[in-house]
């Protein structure tokens, strides 16, 4: 690791001000800063000396005059050279009515130095969470059904295996922290309209109305630690991790933000590592974590899932309303055993049923398949076929008329 560091600005002053149209001018300007001393090609500062180099010459619009300042610090006075450089850009900004143009900043590339590897640190200790939680819980192919269109190319070549690599940094707490509905919402929805008592309804059911992320619905319980609480932190961690990635400036002040708030992150998710293995997931909620993971990168797909899974739910309600199928049916999950209930009563035509088949299939293509087929119009189209769909099941006797199709609004 370097012994020095040096900052470098570069500023305009005009000749008409007379303070400030040569280096020795500069200087005494700069001798205006309590505690500083000129020796040689030195300055001193509250007991440290630290090398100064200033080179002037002419602009080419002839009125100004052009300064390059670099001074240079070791790394045992870093606190008196941050003051220092303070002053300096205090002095300059008087001079110009501007802050100077920083040409290099050593400072903050040896603060993002010391940064960057608890950053790469706790990054892949989030990876190593989601990627193990994902494999216990969906699979160890789940990341080959997940990953997004917009990616394709980014990833083209690497093995599927490194899919969490190619999450950008705050993309990777979505899996944790992003809320959604479970599957059987509507139906509870439905119950609560139609209970003339409270007794009818049960407070764990009523609960699972509020969207959830995973961290809620199965890290919660084993860990003390909400939600917010890691998501707003890791939320700031990546604003400072921008500006490291991006060489913006960073300060001593921020490298220790930056620890404080991995070391608080690490914490919680070391924790949560080790109590996998105590986290249940029912079956029927394996798919919806996959489903969301899906959604989460591609909006239309996410806008497909979602309007998928509510006409899943409205057909289920719907057999319920019928006293077709009880509403605790370990089968209610498996859309074949609904539409063959739904087709043989009547409830549904033929045509209908291969409707819901065909946009199951696609369902399955796009959580499933690395790269869909689907097109995005086609999408659109199923979308728009779906809310008809579920326009008709609000009102089972009318007939369905899906060649009349009326747009639902999408964000796109």
């Amino acid at each position: 690791m370097e012994t020095d560091i040096s900052v470098e600005y570069l500023f305009v002053s005009s000749l008409s001000d007379s303070l400030c149209v040569n280096v020795s001018g500069f200087k005494n300007l700069l001798k205006s800063i309590d505690g500083v001393e000129f020796k040689g090609n030195a300055i001193n500062y509250k007991g440290n000396s630290y090398k100064i180099e200033v080179v002037s010459g002419a602009a080419e619009d002839g009125k100004s005059i052009y300064f390059d300042v670099t001074l240079t610090s070791s790394i045992d006075s870093l606190d008196d050279y941050t003051a220092l450089l303070k002053h300096v850009r205090t002095v300059i900004n008087k001079i110009t009515q501007s802050p100077p143009q920083i040409l290099w900043d050593g400072l903050g590339l040896y603060y993002s130095r010391l940064a960057y590897p608890q950053i790469y640190r706790i990054e892949n200790l989030m990876r190593k969470l989601i990627t193990k939680f994902m494999i216990i819980n969906a699979g160890l192919g789940w990341h080959k059904q997940v990953v997004p269109r917009e990616v394709e190319q980014s990833i083209k070549g690497q093995s599927n295996n490194d899919y969490l690599h190619n999450v950008d940094f705050i993309q990777l707490s979505v899996f944790l922290f992003k809320e959604y509905e479970g599957t059987s919402s509507k139906i509870i929805l439905d119950k609560i309209r139609k209970a003339k008592e409270i007794t009818e309804l049960e407070l764990t059911e009523i609960k699972t109305l509020s969207p959830q992320s995973n961290w809620d619905r199965y890290f919660a319980p084993l860990i003390n630690c909400d939600a917010d609480f890691l998501k707003i932190r890791w939320q700031q961690l990546y604003e400072l991790r921008n500006a490291v990635a991006h060489k913006r400036s960073i300060t001593k002040f921020d490298l220790a933000r930056i620890e404080r708030l991995i070391n608080e992150l690490e914490m919680k998710i070391t924790e949560a590592i080790s109590k996998l293995s105590d986290i249940f997931v029912p079956n029927e909620e394996r798919e919806e974590i996959v489903d969301n993971v899906a959604s989460t990168g591609d909006e239309l797909i996410g806008i497909y899932l979602r309007k998928y899974n509510l006409l899943h739910e409205d057909l289920l309600r719907l057999l319920i309303n019928n006293k077709l199928i009880e509403a605790n049916d370990s089968s209610r999950f498996f859309l074949r055993h609904l539409l063959d209930i739904a087709s043989k009563s009547g409830i549904i035509t033929p045509n209908v049923r291969n409707q819901i088949q065909g946009m199951n299939m696609i369902k399955n293509e796009l959580v499933h398949k690395a790269r869909p087929d689907t097109s995005a119009f086609d999408l659109r189209g199923m979308i728009s076929r779906m809310a008809n769909l579920m326009a008709s099941f609000n009102n089972i006797e009318q007939d369905f008329d899906l060649n009349n199709v009326s747009e639902p609004d999408l964000p796109f």
